[in-house]
């Protein structure tokens, strides 16, 4: 998952989930389904092909490369080694597929390692796709459409602009975890796949006041991160998410859940990458972006974000509104002088040259 011009963001629009095809007029894509045969796939993105919030930076489409991971437990679909798991990593190979400015086709990642169809080609199929598929730790089970995958709760943000003072980064997107799922009756070899975000993606604007360390002494704070602190938690080290998908042929909403959330605090770091530097000095007035990809905990209200910085200052803001799909959040740190200095109890991670 990328962005146009190499920006992205996981704070993204709901896609809309296509069965079977690649538009409304293509219900029957290439040859018709035969049993053995391979199964092919392609991904879709919601029109237009850009999905944009808040700014026109803030971007997601798919590019070259991307991995994802498709399965599928019913019986009609089966493996492409007999015996061997219902499971396969796709890689996309095509963007702007067969002239669909909104797809991309994606083909198995190891070479001829495709899902075929069955015998049965009379009942409906059921797949789930979820990115990226390196992160994926098991598969759905029979019917139980959970995925786990890895998570991350130490994350990087990388400076790629800092006109003016005000430094834009962009996260890494590994963590910007995407579900699909698309049932259909097997009509031709071609299965589309769309994806819907499911992660709580706050976008944070962090803006420098004064810091002044002594009389008329001004120098800049040096920002090296910001930690954003959950009320809730997952139970487990993995993020379990149920893709429920389809009800009776239509749409549910939210199409997901997330599984295994406990009471008690959990933070995420994220982590400044300044072209090789862990930080960014900010003097007043200048500002600095940064994204989390947070688990998609339903009303996660009370969160707090930890602005870590080197020196003695230590700056903590409550988010009083419940964090959103898309949290935009703006934080202004205040005039620092000598008399309103206190103890920094936070240490953050810096490069070995500071």
């Amino acid at each position: 998952m990328e962005k146009k011009n190499g920006l992205l963001t996981a704070a993204l629009l709901a896609t809309v989930l296509l069965m079977g095809s690649c538009s409304s007029e293509d219900s029957e894509m290439g040859t018709p389904a035969q049993s053995g045969s391979p199964i092919l796939f392609s991904v879709a993105d919601v029109q237009p092909r850009t999905r944009t919030v808040y700014e026109d930076r803030l971007q997601i489409n798919w590019v070259e490369n991307d991995e994802i991971g498709i399965c599928s437990p019913s019986d009609n679909v089966l493996p492409s080694v007999e015996g061997g798991p219902k499971n396969t990593t796709y890689k996309v190979t095509a963007l702007n597929a067969n002239g669909h400015p909104h797809h991309a086709e994606i083909k198995p990642s190891e070479e001829n390692n495709y899902l075929k169809w069955g015998d049965n080609l009379t009942t409906p199929a059921v797949f789930y796709g979820a990115y990226p598929a390196e992160r994926i730790v098991t598969y759905p089970q029979e019917n139980s459409g959970v995925f786990s995958m890895k998570y991350y709760t130490n994350q990087e943000c990388e400076v790629y602009s800092s006109e003016n003072g005000v430094y834009l980064t962009k996260p890494d997107m590994k963590n910007a975890y995407m579900m699909a799922k698309n049932e259909l009756t097997p009509i031709g070899d071609h299965v589309l796949m769309a994806f819907d975000p499911i992660m709580t993606t706050p976008d944070i604007t962090i803006t420098a006041g004064s810091y002044e360390v002594g009389t008329g002494i001004i120098q800049p704070v040096t920002v090296t991160g910001v930690s954003i602190i959950m009320p809730k938690k997952l139970n487990s080290t993995d993020l379990n998410y149920k893709i429920t998908g389809l009800t009776n042929g239509t749409f549910t909403n939210p199409r997901g859940e997330l599984q295994d959330i406990a009471d008690g605090q959990e933070s995420v770091f994220i982590q400044i990458d300044n072209d090789g530097k862990k930080y960014v000095d900010l003097y007043e007035g200048e500002s600095i972006n940064l994204m989390a990809f947070l688990p998609p905990i339903p009303q996660l209200t009370g969160a707090k974000i930890r602005v870590h910085t080197l020196g003695s200052t230590d700056f903590v803001k409550t988010v009083e509104d419940e964090l959103q799909a898309q949290s935009r959040i703006t934080i202004k740190l205040p005039d620092i002088t000598p008399e309103t200095t206190k103890p920094n109890n936070w240490m953050s991670k810096l490069d070995d040259n500071t």
